[in-house]
């Protein structure tokens, strides 16, 4: 007697069933990978990357962490005493550039932006109590 037939989408084992585990292997290898590739992209976003410099360059939005001795920060401007932060940073310097810092334990957003090469300076947004 034949094999009983299985949907081989549903198959992930070669041998044990007529039409089985070429296309169910496939699919639990992709639904593997996929998994364990979202698992690195969720570690990644949570993860702030050390910057040296807010205003270097970022092909896709960044989200970094600065400290006292990264560049163009606006401790270094002279706007905030806290020397430590995070920011989201997206594009170039030279071009299009948008930098959003906020520096650690105070209330105040600071933004920074350069349109077609012309910086803004920092600009502060801030904090009101609820």
């Amino acid at each position: 007697p034949l094999p009983p037939l299985v949907n081989n989408a549903l198959a992930t084992e070669a041998g044990v069933s007529a039409l089985d585990a070429a296309m169910g292997k496939t699919l639990q290898e992709q639904i593997t990978n996929n998994k364990n590739d979202i698992t690195e992209l969720n570690s990644n976003l949570a993860t702030a990357i050390y910057s040296s410099d807010l205003m270097e360059s970022h092909s896709s939005p960044a989200f970094v962490r600065w400290d006292k001795d990264t560049l163009n920060t606006p401790f270094k401007a002279g706007k905030t005493t806290s020397q430590d932060g995070f920011a989201i940073c997206y594009g170039i310097y030279s071009g299009w550039q948008t930098v959003m810092a906020i520096p650690e334990g105070e209330s105040e957003i600071y933004f920074h932006s350069n349109l077609q090469g012309v910086a803004s300076g920092w600009s502060k947004i801030t904090g009101t109590k609820a």
